[in-house]
Formats: C-alpha cells, sequence, structure tokens
C-alpha cells in the first residue's frame, strides 16, 4: 500500500480505532489483553493484514526473530530493536486503545502527542491526565503506564539515545544554555539540557 499523504494516514488511523472497538466488543469470546496472542489475533484480521497496517503498531517486523512472553506483563522493558527500525533513528507508531495499560520503560526516548481523545500518563508517584494536544517527552529508563480512551489517537515518537544526544549537542555548541529548547516552531519545553535530572517534559 502505498501513502499519499497525511490525510490518508489519519483515516487510516481512525480505522485502525474502528477495528480495534470491532475486536473488543464483537468478538466471540471474551479477550485477555495481558496476553501477547491477544494482540497477534488483532493482527490476524483480513484488512490488517492484507495492507500490512501492523506496521502502525510495530514497525519492526512481527516474525520469530522477537520472542516474546506469554504475557506482555513480563514486558518490564521494550528496546530500540524492537520499536526502531535498523537503519533508522526514530519511528512513528500508533498506541493501542485496549485496556490493561502496560507498566514498563524504554532503552530509548518515547514522545507521547494524544491527537485527539483523552487518557492517562502514570509515572511511580504521579498521574497526569491527558487532554487533545498533550506532548510528553519519556526519557530512557524511566517507568511509566499509558492508557487512552477507545476513541482517543495516540502517537509515539520513538528516538535512539544516540539520536537525541547528537542533536542536543549541535543545538548547544551553537547556543548559550537557557531555560528553554524550542523542539518545533509551537512547543516549549522546559530545562532540556536537564532530561537526566527529570522524569518527564510537558509543554508550557
Amino acid at each position: 500500500m502505498k501513502l499519499i499523504d497525511g490525510t490518508q494516514v489519519y483515516h487510516i488511523l481512525q480505522n485502525l480505532n474502528n477495528l480495534e472497538i470491532s475486536f473488543m466488543e464483537y468478538s466471540r469470546s471474551q479477550k485477555n489483553f495481558l496476553k501477547y496472542d491477544t494482540y497477534l489475533e488483532f493482527f490476524d484480521n483480513y484488512i490488517i493484514k492484507s495492507q500490512n497496517l501492523s506496521r502502525f503498531y510495530f514497525p519492526s517486523p512481527m516474525d520469530g526473530n522477537i520472542t516474546m512472553p506469554k504475557y506482555i506483563t513480563e514486558l518490564e522493558e521494550i528496546t530500540d530493536y524492537f520499536n526502531i527500525l535498523s537503519g533508522c533513528d526514530f519511528t512513528v507508531a500508533k498506541q493501542f486503545n485496549f485496556p490493561n495499560s502496560l507498566r514498563h520503560k524504554c532503552n530509548y526516548y518515547a514522545v507521547i502527542y494524544l491527537m485527539e481523545g483523552k487518557g492517562t500518563l502514570e509515572f511511580d508517584t504521579e498521574l497526569f491526565h491527558l487532554r487533545r494536544g498533550d506532548f510528553y517527552i519519556i526519557p530512557p529508563e524511566v517507568y511509566y503506564a499509558i492508557s487512552v480512551d477507545v476513541e482517543s489517537l495516540c502517537l509515539f515518537l520513538n528516538l535512539r539515545r544516540s539520536f537525541c544526544y547528537i542533536r542536543i549537542h549541535e543545538h548547544f555548541s551553537r547556543r548559550h544554555h537557557s531555560d528553554y529548547f524550542y523542539i518545533t516552531d509551537n512547543i516549549r519545553l522546559r530545562g532540556l539540557y536537564l532530561l537526566s535530572r527529570h522524569t518527564y517534559l510537558q509543554p508550557r
């Protein structure tokens, strides 16, 4: 399937939401969303298989080269090998809207962007209620769990550590340290150079 523009991608994401809802509400048997096989069953949907739409969730191929546990709760750490394609510095992935959020950490930077809907983002000591437009950066090795409503659209930008270190170094080699770092033209994040002392960053 050839992607044409952002509008097409948005419609695909909406359709994936509808497939998730159908999978939860109209399956013949009750689903256990803590079991890894449940997600493989979802990917076995004809539309998802025929259009290779699983790549919107996991950019890496779901093949025998990756050994997965029986329950997702055993995935204490998710590595960039699983979520970032070889030869790439970052990938974008859709968050499942299924129940049973997974508390885990990653060995890469996770950027969370809630396009639509609402949800919660939980750390060990803090809970944040997510709203449309919220944007968070979670550094590596920080435990968190995210849960979004069934009609929400939540995207992850997964960035390798090496990519972030190089870009931060380039930025501060050209500019003086300040209290603000503009990661995009319209999203201002406080204290990016203090990442090692922060659990998360959020829009000001």
